[in-house]
């Protein structure tokens, strides 16, 4: 559903990511509008601050794949506060308590920020 912006296969990544598997975390569940629109909240801001006020547009591919990769961090980093706030407290999930949820939301969320402090400046040329 959202691969052009997460990449092919982005189900699988960010279980994989998660070390969690489909019963937790269902293809749904990434897909969620709300889950999404968090990503968007959280990586807009940032490449905001990395373009210093002059948001370009991105026309490269290395500058897409930055913008990608942080992308499925801060979905991550939303995706571990839904499982550790409501997710494992239903019944069924009792064995994914034992998580520490919030210290990988933390995680990923710095991840996401140190991923777009490398989002290269320039455009299609690259200039300096």
């Amino acid at each position: 559903m959202y691969s052009e912006y997460l990449g092919d296969g982005y189900h699988d990544t960010i279980r994989s990511m998660l070390k969690t598997d489909e019963f937790l975390l269902p293809d749904s569940m990434i897909d969620a509008e709300a889950s999404i629109e968090a990503m968007r909240m959280i990586v807009t801001p940032l490449y905001a601050f990395v373009a210093k006020g002059d948001p370009t547009p991105i026309t490269t591919e290395e500058q897409f794949k930055v913008i990608q990769e942080a992308g499925r961090y801060a979905l991550c980093a939303i995706l571990c506060h839904i499982i550790g706030t409501s997710r494992i407290q239903a019944e069924g999930f009792e064995r994914y308590r034992n998580i520490r949820w919030e210290k990988k939301r933390e995680k990923f969320l710095n991840l996401a920020y140190k991923t777009m402090e490398k989002y290269p400046k320039g455009g299609v040329l690259n200039a300096p």
